[in-house]
């Protein structure tokens, strides 16, 4: 009698451990062979992934950390030998406050996400308030012109547009006006309470 062992197991899952009995033809007439066959069970490997946590104070650009620690594989909490994956990362942190690192796997070429356990554990993403100020001056409209005995007027700013270390901020909430007929100068007078936003309306 050969018994030969087919069955197999390679990805998450279970199937039969299959055998397959061979008797010599001159005595295969003699046995009734009854085969009680096992199972073969691969359980997800678990897998390990922690994102960087960052901080850094507001400067108006977003803070990002595309750094991930992935568990040893001698420790069976990292990927099997020749296996992996990349990160897409969608945590980011622009304002002042916190957030989650957050990130996706996408899987390299022959890595199969199905036979995992991926457990995430996400860094930190903080943006402190600036210890120094950024300074924005607003400079009201001017303008001359030759008496002619009708009002003259003049109103708004230079700019409501700034850019500081490559970023854009927008202010609003203020006007700026005079108006005048008689000969003379007449002061610009500025008035509201200034909103500053940046290109995402923070």
């Amino acid at each position: 009698m050969e018994i030969e062992f087919v069955g197999s197991q390679t990805d998450c899952g279970t199937s039969k451990n299959a055998i397959r009995v061979t008797l010599d033809p001159s005595i295969a007439e003699y046995y009734n062979i009854v085969k009680n066959e096992g199972k073969l069970t691969v359980e997800k490997r678990p897998v390990t992934l922690t994102s960087a946590s960052g901080s850094k104070e507001y400067d108006g650009k977003p803070l990002t950390n595309h750094k991930v620690t992935v568990g040893e594989a001698a420790r069976d909490t990292g990927w099997v030998d020749g296996q992996g994956a990349t990160y897409s990362f969608t945590g980011s942190q622009k304002i002042v406050g916190s957030s989650e690192n957050a990130f996706e796997c996408i899987p390299n070429e022959g890595t199969n996400l199905d036979n995992y356990q991926i457990n995430k554990t996400y860094g930190t993403l903080t943006v402190a308030d600036r210890s120094e100020k950024h300074q924005i001056t607003l400079t009201p409209n001017s303008k001359s012109v030759a008496y002619d005995g009708t009002e003259k007027s003049v109103s708004g700013f230079e700019a409501l547009e700034f850019h500081i270390n490559g970023q854009t901020f927008y202010v609003s909430g203020v006007e700026a006006s005079a108006t005048g007929t008689d000969a003379g100068e007449y002061p610009v007078k500025v008035s509201g309470q200034a909103v500053v936003i940046d290109s995402d309306g923070n």
